[in-house]
């Protein structure tokens, strides 16, 4: 797609120790077929090659700016790129994750006056593979704001800011927390609930690389509370406009409830028992409401069955569910 008659997007690539990862992305990027791009780089204080990776980028694309700074984490990272950025429409891209070649353009191909953010779907995979570049072929679908709401609290890769095109004027006064775990969560809420529309291409041109020890997958530790605190904050919004989905509320809360506990051994239970308590209680009082809710998936209504019984047969279930997924 040519520079002339369409604006300048912003390309948002937070950089911490992904030497393994970051020319895959960074490839993923300068090889879009929207042109007009200003792809900036933020070296979070990385330890490891990724800062002389990006040197090279610098170097090789003009497009390119490198900006290091000292270790922030992910949300003072983006935050930096969003008090340099000069584009119209702003992406965020994890730098070990990367995108297909027409991902931009597939997203600003659905902005239009009214609306103003777009998102597409994300596949999951273990590793950067040429095959992953290809998407499936989905549907456009517009949203209004209640059904945007409904979606993510079933589905919460829905709430990450990747995946996503931003019109810049919805950071004019928001930033991401810093030293905040689940960052995405705490801001959303925030952005959706001054929008009317939101449009959502279901092809996956985003591709989320899930790795090991990474801060989503790696062990159970008390910084992961922030999930919590970003579910509360996103569904208090989402209740207060819409208190019709309340129920849809506590079920997404109570499902991360769920998998932190899953996260757990046996001396962290008896460190946070008043948590899994919690989970117990919550899921027990609310058990016939979702079982009664007809709309409500049965995966969801079979996880509040286990959670409203004790931290032993929550803790079977999550082995067996990730030992049927492993075969």
């Amino acid at each position: 797609m040519e520079k002339q008659n369409h604006p300048l997007i912003s390309v948002i690539v937070p950089v911490y120790n992904v030497e393994k990862y970051l020319s895959y992305c960074l490839d993923s990027i300068i090889q879009q077929s929207y042109d007009n791009l200003e792809i900036i780089l933020i070296n979070d204080g990385s330890t490891d090659g990724s800062k002389s990776i990006c040197e090279e980028y610098v170097e090789k694309d003009q497009r390119i700016r490198l900006i290091n700074q000292k270790n922030k984490g992910l949300s003072g990272a983006r935050n930096t790129g969003l008090d340099n950025c000069i584009g119209e429409y702003i992406t965020f891209i994890d730098s070990d994750d990367y995108i297909v070649n027409d991902y931009i353009e597939y997203l600003y191909s659905m902005i239009t006056e009214h609306v103003t953010i777009s998102m597409c779907n994300s596949k999951i995979v273990k590793s950067y593979d040429n095959k992953n570049l290809e998407s499936s072929v989905g549907e456009i679908k517009s949203l209004n704001q209640k059904e945007y709401f409904k979606m993510t609290l079933y589905n919460v890769r829905y709430l990450s800011a990747w995946g996503k095109l931003f019109h810049k004027k919805h950071f004019t006064r928001i930033r991401f927390p810093e030293g905040m775990l689940n960052e995405d969560i705490y801001i959303m809420g925030d952005i959706f609930s001054n929008i009317d529309n939101i449009v959502l291409g279901t092809s996956d041109k985003y591709k989320y690389v899930k790795r090991l020890n990474s801060i989503t997958t790696g062990k159970f530790s008390e910084r992961k509370f922030d999930l919590v605190k970003a579910n509360e904050k996103y569904c208090n919004i989402v209740v207060n406009i819409y208190d019709d989905l309340e129920i849809d509320s506590i079920i997404y809360k109570n499902h991360a409830k769920s998998a932190l506990t899953k996260q757990m051994s046996y001396k962290n239970f008896k460190t946070y028992k008043y948590f899994v308590k919690e989970l117990i209680k919550s899921s027990r009082k609310n058990l016939t409401s979702i079982i009664k809710k007809n709309d409500c998936p049965f995966a969801e209504k079979i996880l509040t069955v286990i959670d409203s019984t004790n931290f032993i047969i929550i803790k079977l279930f999550w082995w067996i569910f990730d030992f049927s997924r492993k075969r």
